[in-house]
């Protein structure tokens, strides 16, 4: 039979009378990986759209990546800029264990990535150094950046900033 040796926080040991066993603990909510379901088409032409303001010769590093911005369930709020302004879009998704959360993505890498792949839903896999994209034939991934290097642009105007809405 097994008996149990040690228990630390993060692991624990198990032998048998002719084995030993080194058994690693992770806590559940470790185990549930933050997500996002988002639509091919949705997720690639909004990002489509906020590219259009990144310059190929920016000033910041950060301005050659997207911010995204989780503010609920089942919205994200992605952005792009450059040294005179940013564009925002919202898209529609569902999102799990990331409320509240925001992070960069280089632009260029996944707006390449999501090129080629045909319509259909997509999950995106959020840890806090990577992002993996998983769809029905595969998969990618890249670095997921921290967002407080993402540049915050001042409002002085009482005007409120312009909105574009789109159809679906």
């Amino acid at each position: 039979g097994l008996e149990l040796i040690s228990e630390k926080k993060s692991a624990f040991l198990v032998c048998t009378p002719k084995l030993f066993y080194f058994i690693c603990y992770v806590p559940l909510n470790q185990l549930i990986m933050a997500h996002i379901i988002v639509s091919k088409t949705e997720l690639y032409s909004k990002l489509s759209i906020v590219s259009k303001i990144i310059s190929g010769k920016n000033t910041l590093p950060a301005y050659d990546n997207f911010l995204f911005e989780v503010d609920n369930d089942s919205l994200v709020k992605v952005i792009a800029g450059e040294d005179g302004g940013q564009l925002s879009a919202n898209i529609d998704c569902t999102a799990e264990n990331l409320s509240g959360t925001s992070f960069m993505l280089n632009a260029k890498t996944i707006l390449d990535g999501l090129k080629d792949i045909p319509e259909q839903p997509l999950k995106i896999e959020v840890d806090t150094k990577t992002v993996c994209v998983r769809y029905s034939n595969g998969r990618f991934e890249m670095a997921a950046y921290d967002s407080s290097e993402y540049p915050k642009i001042a409002i002085n105007s009482p005007e409120p900033p312009y909105s574009i809405l789109g159809s679906k």
